[in-house]
């Protein structure tokens, strides 16, 4: 008769349990980990915005053609020095462009403005590669709107009706207008 001793056996089973549940631990803990450590990277990428290397220049602008008073504003903004230069030219009571007044404000933007600026150009091959002409702008006096980008020696500007926006770069466009808009208000009086 030959007797099996089953002892050994259960206890390497436990012992399998065991360790398993251990291993299974350890793995739970560095997936954990890995979840965590890709969150916060993901997460400050996303949050950080940077100015395109190089010296890059924007310049919004609105103009109206048979116009009296400040008929003519363009906001020039530089990624190397973040200065904002509002530039204001004004014609007379008679449509005179010769006797126009002209003004210049430099001011600056906060650091989140910049931010939204940048990433609201996006790619700025992108921009290069839209028509430049969009609508009939100044058509029956409705004015036109412009934004130019120059990136080293080379420029390219989008014109299009007042008022309207480019699809393409519709969240530019609305940024864009809204600090020039406000920049109108702080330094254009219309009396």
């Amino acid at each position: 008769m030959v007797v099996y001793d089953t002892q050994p056996t259960q206890l390497g089973f436990f012992a399998l349990v065991l360790t398993m549940t251990k291993v299974s631990i350890i793995m739970n803990k560095v997936i954990g980990l890995f979840v965590l450590f890709s969150t916060i990277v993901t997460t400050s990428c996303e949050e950080t915005v940077s100015a395109p290397a190089g010296n890059v220049t924007i310049i919004s602008g609105q103009s109206f053609g048979f116009c009296v008073g400040p008929c003519y504003q363009t906001m020039t903004l530089n990624n190397t020095n973040q200065k904002v230069n509002f530039y204001v030219k004004s014609t007379d009571s008679k449509g005179n462009q010769g006797n126009a007044m002209e003004k210049n404000y430099s001011d600056s933007l906060a650091v989140k403005e910049w931010e939204e600026v940048w990433k609201a150009v996006g790619n700025i091959d992108d921009f290069f590669s839209l028509k430049e002409t969009y609508g009939c702008p100044d058509c029956a006096d409705g004015g036109a709107e412009f934004i130019e980008i120059i990136r080293g020696d080379f420029s390219h500007k989008v014109t299009f009706e007042y008022g309207s926006e480019v699809k393409e770069i519709e969240d530019l466009v609305k940024l864009l207008r809204a600090q020039r808009t406000a920049f109108s208000e702080k330094y254009v009086s219309y009396e």
